[in-house]
């Protein structure tokens, strides 16, 4: 689905004066669209953070939540939804031996 990717601009975090200064999500869309929702997928979010193609890998639990969290704060600043974020996680893929 090829069609479905586009580019946007994403404002990085700030640091002032040694202390991480988080993007303000109560500013417009920096890519000048405006989103009521966004839903999340938490399978294809938490999968990625478990095996990072490029990075280390997370040794412990905490590294792994930590990725997790990170990757959401990412996501929510750079589509900035109005109205509601919806994460959705369904349990572990069953295991047939």
């Amino acid at each position: 689905y090829p069609k479905i990717i586009v580019d946007t601009k994403e404002e990085p975090p700030r640091i002032i004066e040694n202390t991480w200064v988080p993007v303000d999500t109560t500013t417009p869309n920096p890519n000048g669209i405006a989103f009521d929702c966004l839903y999340l997928d938490m399978n294809g979010l938490i999968h990625p953070c478990f095996h990072p193609e490029h990075g280390k890998t997370p040794e412990t639990e905490e590294e792994v939540f930590n990725e997790v969290f990170a990757y959401v704060d990412r996501l929510f600043s750079i589509v900035r939804p109005q109205r509601l974020l919806y994460m959705a996680m369904d349990g572990v893929a069953p295991r047939y031996v």
